[in-house]
């Protein structure tokens, strides 16, 4: 129908067409580009978002036509369409999802790879909006091709240890987990962020959507007493995401939190939260977080001993021995954060909670209650609890294995292990890090 239309005056029908609120002018505008030369395809690049957001079938199916003909057309564009793709493999119809499988499946693995190494790339950034961004395009990406990001755990790893921002965390975690703990529906809630790459706390003021402008607030590295005011507000929203937001990032800015509660003596936050920490519903990793962001806001505003008490005997000794990996963790970043108080009675009540538990199974559960229990019995100074079957790598069979060498032998074994370090898989390496754990344990048991 269009094929010879001027170039000119198909650029000029799109622009008619995406403007429109009819679907079928949608559908004719989801057509028109894939035929767009490269230069008006750049120029509309973004209008993209629009057509990719409508709910109607037929305009998606035509997107996804146009995206695959462009693709085609010109390769280099993958990076900025592929994305686009990935988001209907998982929140779509069935039809839209399987055709967009359909495409990426056919996709050369080596442009994925390079969509892949360069959002990797973007997670050292020093801005939170585009960690946040290449978190996303890589948790759209893990959803149908986990298999991309073989190189990109480490770095995921990282940031689900030690980044500032909780929300960054959360991300992270939940891709390195397939999302089993963490729905996936967050990953929608945000995916704003990559459609409008102009989102940042510049334009805070002109976004109306609250959840949006919560999520904005939570990348700012700094938010100003009006701004936490109005954070303040939805601390116990009854939306679990918006109370979530909310309690993250005044847990990011306890200190003018601290001043402003100074300044107006009218705030009171401990009656805010006070019965949210006391609530029995039904225990979520999104539950046990939000948990912890009341109780360390809490705590920071000075807390009693006896509530103190009151938290770790009903709720954190629940966490702790959780069955859900994540709830796990969170009882121990909680109990972490009450021996920062130093206060002599807690620390004894929470050294008799490790005695008496299987400490060496909820530390050895995954990396999170790894290195969060260990830096619990450094805050409580209790070294004599780290024993070496007490590490998540602890392998009970090898470490039989290697007893039965003679010790020349043994350290040939180290000597042969040392050298696998120059494999260039990393996840090889790794495997050869716990094998070289375990054998220089058992030359200190020797």
């Amino acid at each position: 129908m269009y094929q010879s239309t001027d170039k000119n005056d198909l650029a000029a029908l799109f622009d008619k067409y995406i403007e429109s609120d009819n679907y079928k002018d949608k559908t004719e505008a989801a057509k028109i580009l894939g035929l767009l030369d490269e230069q008006a395809l750049d120029e509309r690049m973004q209008k993209i978002v629009i057509l990719n957001s409508d709910p109607n079938i037929a305009v998606l199916l035509n997107l996804l036509s146009s995206i695959k003909v462009i693709l085609l057309k010109y390769p280099k564009k993958a990076g900025k369409l592929l994305i686009h793709v990935y988001i209907n493999t998982e929140f779509s119809n069935h039809l839209v999802k399987e055709f967009s499988r359909q495409i990426i499946d056919s996709i050369n693995p080596k442009v994925i790879d390079n969509l892949v190494v360069h959002y990797n790339s973007k997670l050292y950034s020093k801005n939170n909006f585009e960690v946040a961004r290449a978190l996303l395009v890589l948790g759209f990406v893990s959803m149908h091709t986990p298999r991309y990001l073989k190189n990109s755990l480490p770095e995921l790893s990282m940031i689900s240890l030690y980044s500032r921002s909780e929300l960054l965390r959360i991300l992270s975690q939940a891709i390195l987990d397939e999302f089993e703990n963490i729905p996936k529906s967050i990953i929608k809630d945000l995916k704003f962020l990559i459609e409008s790459p102009d989102a940042n706390e510049d334009n805070l003021n002109a976004e109306n959507d609250l959840l949006k402008k919560l999520v904005i607030l939570n990348l700012k590295n700094e938010i100003s007493e009006d701004e936490l005011l109005f954070i303040l507000k939805y601390l116990d929203d009854a939306d679990y995401r918006i109370a979530l937001l909310s309690a993250i990032t005044l847990k990011k800015h306890q200190k003018l939190l601290k001043n402003l509660i100074r300044s107006k003596n009218e705030l009171d936050v401990h009656s805010l939260i006070s019965g949210k920490l006391y609530e029995s519903d039904e225990i979520t990793a999104i539950n046990a977080l939000l948990a912890f962001s009341y109780l360390t806001i809490d705590m920071n505003l000075e807390m009693d001993t006896k509530r103190c008490i009151k938290l770790i005997e009903n709720q954190v000794k629940e966490y702790l021995t959780h069955e859900n990996y994540l709830i796990s963790f969170y009882g121990f970043e909680m109990l972490n954060s009450f021996v920062l108080l130093n206060n002599d009675e807690l620390n004894l009540l929470i050294e008799k909670i490790l005695e008496n538990n299987d400490f060496g199974k909820l530390f050895g559960k995954n990396n999170l209650n790894y290195y969060s229990g260990t830096r619990l019995l450094v805050n409580l100074g209790r070294y004599d609890l780290l024993s070496p079957e007490k590490n998540m790598y602890f392998d009970e069979d090898l470490m039989i294995e290697y007893g039965e060498l003679s010790k020349n032998r043994a350290i040939e074994q180290f000597k042969n292990l040392e050298k696998e370090f120059k494999n260039e898989d990393w996840l090889y390496r790794f495997e050869i890090g716990k094998k070289l754990e375990i054998c220089f344990m058992h030359f200190q048991a020797k």
